[in-house]
């Protein structure tokens, strides 16, 4: 069968189709935000396109994991304007606390960023198991498909918080320091794999202490004093 209803090869993970409409720039204008009697924004405005990878730097509790919050909309600024064009961009999420379930196996972990597209048919069960096994095998978990959360390391947890934000093929990528549990190879492996979501035409932003990984960002930039600049 073919044309754009054909199934993919056996064997081959399925892919979830291009966006529509085309995916725009991320963009937030004169962001405020306080938390605790802080303020971590003030006035903060920030633009990134599609393809493009944007690393955030700045000294620990500056802001960078509020500032990624709001740009993926977890969190609401107290004045300004966070917009994605269009809103239904897909979204992907590497959380600093990587927000897995203890009790469910790795490979569970993944299949939950998978649930809304077998609940509309976009893809079946089979399909799921098979691009979470192939996505376990990029991010060199394939031996710890079936290990509870709580029996891996904290670098392993780290990765499968990366293979569940990959796996839904997202649009905007928000990583908060993805690497800090990882060793030299799994880093790299894993940052490859978050550079291509920008070669696809996504957008990628990245808060990092990790200079190697700023390097190979098109945009850096710094947050201190709630204020981001160049």
């Amino acid at each position: 069968m073919t044309g754009p209803h054909a199934r993919p090869p056996e064997g081959t993970a399925p892919a979830l189709g291009s966006r529509e409409p085309p995916l725009g720039p991320l963009v937030a204008t004169d962001v405020c935000y306080h938390r605790a009697g802080r303020t971590l924004l003030d006035h903060v405005s920030f633009l990134a396109s599609p393809g493009q990878v944007t690393a955030v730097t700045g000294p620990s509790g500056s802001g960078k994991s509020s500032l990624l919050a709001l740009l993926g909309g977890l969190e609401r600024p107290d004045a300004g304007t966070v917009r994605r064009h269009p809103p239904t961009a897909r979204l992907g999420f590497v959380l600093q606390a990587y927000g897995l379930a203890n009790l469910l196996t790795a490979a569970e972990n993944i299949e939950i960023a998978l649930q809304p597209h077998l609940a509309v048919g976009r893809l079946t069960r089979a399909d799921i198991r098979r691009n979470t096994g192939d996505m376990l095998g990029r991010v060199g978990l394939s031996r710890n498909a079936d290990h509870l959360v709580e029996e891996l390391s904290g670098g392993q947890q780290q990765r499968v918080a990366i293979a569940r934000a990959l796996i839904a093929e997202p649009d905007i990528l928000l990583a908060d320091e993805f690497a800090a549990e990882l060793d030299h190879t799994a880093k790299q492996q894993a940052l490859e794999l978050i550079l291509a979501v920008a070669r696809r035409g996504g957008i990628v932003v990245i808060a990092t202490h990790d200079p190697d990984i700023a390097e190979r960002c098109h945009q850096v930039l710094h947050l201190t004093d709630g204020h981001l600049h160049p």
